[in-house]
């Protein structure tokens, strides 16, 4: 496996591709407060249609015009020792908040009546800006390399929201800026920017082959050829050791005898962790198991695809759980939408922010992008196979909570329902034909182990003679 799944913390992938184009001009700057218990702060009254303000160690906001609701003051606080809190073990965030406070909400955006016809919206990157912010950074000096840009957003009823958003290094100023789009801004009384980067004491799981004891996952042990046998595939911030806690109970369903699956670096693209894919399973048919089937959960699902045509071996049934499959995809390959949904549930999905980073900077996102041309030759290689599994697909169609304050951006890029990282259209795709579809009101981590689901996919690969 490449060095890159094993050191992910680069300091030249310190921040994301810069955020969206609109030029935001500035008003004359406030006069900021001096330092106080670490405290550096200044207002001023902004009128109607926005304006700027500085502080003296170079931190900034400038607000856009159309994103006050009236003039007001504008409060800014730089808190050098604040450390917002972490979302989950494998981050570490960095001390140091600009807060901004407004007397009245922000302008919420306006979200049309009825979905659109089409999926041609503008790209997610030249979203509408509301508030540009920056706050001092420099890498020679950060003892941590910067991996996300986090914006937690107040509202008048004490509830914060969390969002992950591109950023940019201005190296001139010795900054790093972000720009708050206007749909995740509204109604928001306070906007704080604060800076992660991953957690020293965290380590990635070793990637090969995993296999069921009985009771848990190992990384040792052995197959036998002569015991029906299912593979299980891991998605997105996963490994089959929690993807699949559940094991036992999805062998019993279907009549396995043994279960192996593949912790594999699902940062990069398909094209690269298929053929390590293939390779493992092509070693299971090399050791005398000539037939088996598969469970794929996310991404995985791709993975899965873009195996099949190199494995050497007969696969009766290939079952995908909540999988982006051709030619749908995910419309969150889009821009930043992938950023925003993952942080946004960083509490579910356990990894480090540089994960992120480096799918988007292999190409693994952009391969997911509808009708890509990755997704184009999975479709060729799986269609042109000669003797083709059975699919059975699963898709949900339950959101995430977390992740309803997102739907005025996703309402235009996601056709709904979705169980709040693949839409249905794409767990259920016809684009490769013969698949048996099933949608559950379930949200996407909840696909793998539930036991209406367990149930009916097992009912499906049962076999014949062992079903009661």
């Amino acid at each position: 496996m490449k060095n890159a799944w094993r050191v992910l913390c680069i300091a030249t992938s310190a921040v994301a591709i810069a955020a969206c184009s609109n030029q935001l001009k500035a008003t004359p700057q406030a006069t900021p407060g001096g330092p106080l218990l670490g405290l550096i702060s200044a207002s001023v009254p902004l009128p109607l249609h926005g304006g700027a303000l500085t502080l003296s160690d170079g931190s900034a906001v400038i607000v856009r015009k159309g994103t006050l609701s009236r003039g007001q003051t504008v409060t800014a606080v730089h808190d050098l020792t604040a450390v917002a809190p972490a979302p989950n073990a494998a981050w570490l965030s960095i001390p140091g908040t600009l807060t901004v406070r407004f007397q009245y909400p922000l302008i919420a955006a306006l979200v049309p009546p009825t979905p659109p016809p089409h999926r041609h919206p503008p790209s997610p990157a030249r979203l509408p800006t509301a508030v540009r912010l920056a706050i001092p950074y420099t890498p020679a000096s950060g003892y941590h390399a910067v991996q996300t840009v986090i914006v937690t957003a107040g509202y008048p009823n004490g509830t914060t929201r969390r969002f992950g958003l591109p950023g940019r290094l201005d190296a001139a100023h010795g900054r790093i800026e972000t720009d708050v789009p206007s749909a995740l801004a509204g109604g928001a009384t306070s906007l704080q920017l604060s800076l992660a980067a991953d957690a020293p004491g965290y380590v990635l799981p070793s990637p090969g082959p995993r296999y069921w004891t009985g009771t848990q996952w190992s990384s040792s042990g052995t197959i036998d050829p002569n015991k029906r046998t299912l593979v299980f595939v891991h998605g997105i911030f996963s490994s089959v050791e929690s993807a699949f806690p559940c094991a036992q109970q999805i062998l019993d369903a279907g009549g396995y005898q043994q279960g192996v699956g593949l912790d594999y670096n699902w940062t990069d693209p398909p094209q690269v962790e298929g053929p390590v894919l293939a390779a493992f399973l092509n070693s299971l048919a090399k050791a005398g198991l000539t037939s088996f089937d598969i469970e794929a959960h996310s991404y995985g699902s791709v993975v899965t695809y873009a195996a099949l045509p190199s494995v050497h071996a007969t696969m009766p049934h290939v079952v995908t759980l909540g999988g982006p499959l051709p030619l749908e995809g995910t419309p969150l390959a889009e821009g930043p939408l992938l950023r925003l949904v993952l942080v946004a549930l960083a509490d579910v999905f356990v990894g480090p922010p540089s994960l992120i980073d480096h799918a988007y900077a292999s190409g693994m996102v952009a391969s997911m992008a509808t009708d890509s041309s990755e997704l184009q030759a999975i479709e060729i290689g799986v269609r042109g196979m000669k003797a083709k599994p059975e699919f059975i697909q699963v898709a949900g169609t339950s959101e995430y909570p977390d992740e309803a304050y997102l739907y005025p951006i996703l309402y235009f890029y996601i056709t709904y329902p979705w169980d709040g990282i693949v839409e249905q259209i794409a767990a259920t795709s016809t684009d490769i034909p013969g698949a048996l579809p099933k949608s559950f009101p379930l949200e996407h981590t909840q696909l793998e182990c539930t036991p209406a689901v367990i149930d009916y996919v097992g009912a499906q690969v049962h076999p014949p003679a062992l079903r009661l």
